[in-house]
């Protein structure tokens, strides 16, 4: 009795599109770039912040190799080099951090504040009371606790 294996569709992925050709060859996959979307921010040495909004992935690129990432707070935003140029940052929680980013021989080539930011359409608030919890609802809710308010 011959198996065959059901089709194979192309997958997005955050910086490229993975192409399997054909049925069976998994084997065989490819990577390739996206076109820019305009997504990725170009660190400086100017810039001094950036914002991630919860839930989402946020892309670095620098001008020179990335080869350590230091996080204030992982709890509230986690940082991967995906290559020597490219950093790739997700919001898990609401909230506020700074990140290192360390170049060779340990050279700071970026120092940020980073701000996890909620998005008002994945946010829900339970009052109960005086009490309150808010949680995120993307595909499940989970709580987040309170938004700090802009200052």
């Amino acid at each position: 009795m011959h198996h065959r294996s059901p089709p194979i569709l192309a997958v997005s992925l955050l910086l490229g599109t993975l192409v399997v050709s054909g049925p069976g060859n998994a084997d065989e996959a490819v990577v390739r770039p996206l076109a820019s979307t305009g997504s990725v921010i170009a660190v400086s040495n100017d810039m001094s912040s950036v914002d991630v909004t919860l839930d989402f992935a946020r892309i670095l690129s620098f001008s020179e190799p990335a080869r350590t990432i230091v996080i204030g707070n992982p709890g509230i935003v986690d940082g991967t080099l995906n290559d020597e140029a490219t950093l790739v940052l997700t919001g898990k929680a609401v909230g506020v951090t700074n990140m290192i980013v360390l170049g060779e021989a340990g050279r700071e080539l970026a120092s940020l504040r980073i701000q996890v930011l909620a998005n008002s359409s994945q946010i829900t608030t339970i009052y109960n009371g005086t009490a309150q919890q808010t949680y995120s609802c993307v595909d499940a809710c989970r709580p987040i606790g309170k938004v700090a308010p802009e200052k």
